[in-house]
């Protein structure tokens, strides 16, 4: 199934959550996804061209997720992704480390998902402990 996801914010370890880019990630059914990252704030007007500096991140490649079960009940309690990129701006190797986070459902909000996980914050350059907090986008044919 296709994925449209737009991130409502980012949080990093001992911070307050921050929407500190405008994040759109799209997702194939052959699980092929496009992430694009652009700094806050957008010019105006909304049509204008931006500069290339504007550009937080993008990443391009494929993704997995495994559901992880909880031992006691047996229902899926969260999934473990991983993204591996074929296109990383950040870096100029496939060899980029790991890009893997643990998707939590959040309760009462179907359309919303918690992402826990550790990357490279780009402000410190330090692997760091993160939460991203995800809405699903509508999908149209």
């Amino acid at each position: 199934m296709a994925d449209i996801s737009i991130r409502k914010w980012i949080r990093w370890e001992s911070h307050s959550p921050t929407p500190p880019t405008s994040t759109i990630v799209l997702t194939s059914p052959q699980r092929r996804f496009v992430d694009i990252r652009v700094l806050l704030p957008l010019p105006t007007p909304p049509d204008s061209e931006l500069p290339l500096e504007q550009l937080e991140w993008a990443i391009a490649g494929t993704s997995t997720s495994s559901p992880v079960l909880n031992p006691k009940t047996k229902e899926v309690e969260y999934s473990h992704c991983v993204w591996s990129h074929w296109i990383d701006s950040r870096v100029n190797n496939r060899d980029a480390g790991a890009d893997e986070g643990d998707n939590y459902p959040v309760e009462g909000h179907p359309e919303l998902t918690l992402e826990r996980g550790r990357m490279v914050n780009p402000a410190s350059g330090r692997v760091e402990g993160y939460e991203e907090m995800w809405v699903a986008g509508e999908v149209r044919a």
